[in-house]
């Protein structure tokens, strides 16, 4: 009888050292990288915020949306200010007009070449649309129209927004600055309208039918001040060859601000 009981535990020691040959120890260590093993790595991806335009704010507090054209940076709406960048006030006046043949222009009579500023139409509702007018003697104030950083384009900087836009466009495709807006005569709903961002909208010396934008560039003291236009028909300049005009230096213009 003892040895039959003696046997039976024998052979139950013999049965647990083989069950135990086969349990696989857990490390709780992490195990190499092998092709059973994979260890997978959460990646957050980046995600780049587009860069907002600008916002230029000017003495006054007037705040301007700005865009990128061809490495310029521009304002996008018309100038508002009424101080020079180191407080002087630009003295206010009121248009004087006529018409000739259908189309209105606005002059001022020229006093001791003093800078002014005035409203589109002698409106005051006008200012948030249209931005204020400037005869040439504000903008090219030796105290400055333009927040530090910025200044009144010359001449050369619309000659190089023109290049650009052959450049880009093959010619000198006016609808592509042009706000895509009923306030221009005979305006079509479409096309190329405003693909730049610069959003002009006709205002001032020619009315509803030319946005015309002062540069600080003389032509001459006797004929005037070259300026940057674009008409309803969406015609750049003097000619079809993009020449920039000269107008009296007493007329009353929409600016534009270009940085620096």
């Amino acid at each position: 009888m003892k040895s039959s009981i003696s046997a039976l535990i024998c052979l139950c020691l013999l049965s647990c050292n083989e069950s135990n040959s086969k349990i696989k120890k857990v490390s709780l260590s992490p195990k190499p990288a092998d092709s059973n093993y994979k260890i997978i790595q959460t990646v957050k991806p980046i995600i780049k915020k587009p860069k907002l335009p600008e916002i230029l704010t000017d003495i006054d507090g007037n705040k301007y949306k700005t865009v990128n054209i061809g490495g310029q940076t521009w304002m996008a709406e018309n100038l508002r200010v009424t101080r020079y960048r180191n407080g002087d006030s630009i003295e206010y006046n009121r248009l004087k007009d006529w018409e000739e043949n259908t189309i209105q222009y606005y002059y001022v009579e020229r006093k001791k070449d003093e800078g002014y500023w005035f409203y589109a139409d002698n409106d005051k509702n006008t200012d948030s649309l249209f931005g204020k007018l400037y005869n040439w003697y504000a903008i090219n104030d030796s105290r400055n129209i333009a927040p530090n950083g910025w200044h009144v384009p010359n001449a050369t900087d619309y000659l190089r927004l023109m290049k650009y836009m052959i450049d880009k466009y093959g010619s000198l495709k006016g609808e592509t600055i042009m706000a895509n807006s009923i306030l221009w005569y005979n305006h079509v709903i479409g096309g190329d309208y405003n693909n730049t961002g610069f959003s002009a909208i006709p205002v001032g010396t020619h009315n509803d039918h030319t946005a015309i934008f002062w540069t600080s560039t003389l032509f001459d003291t006797r004929f005037g001040a070259y300026y940057f236009s674009v008409d309803w028909r969406g015609e750049i300049g003097e000619n079809i060859h993009g020449d920039l005009s000269y107008q009296r230096t007493d007329s009353p213009t929409s600016c534009r601000l270009i940085k620096n």
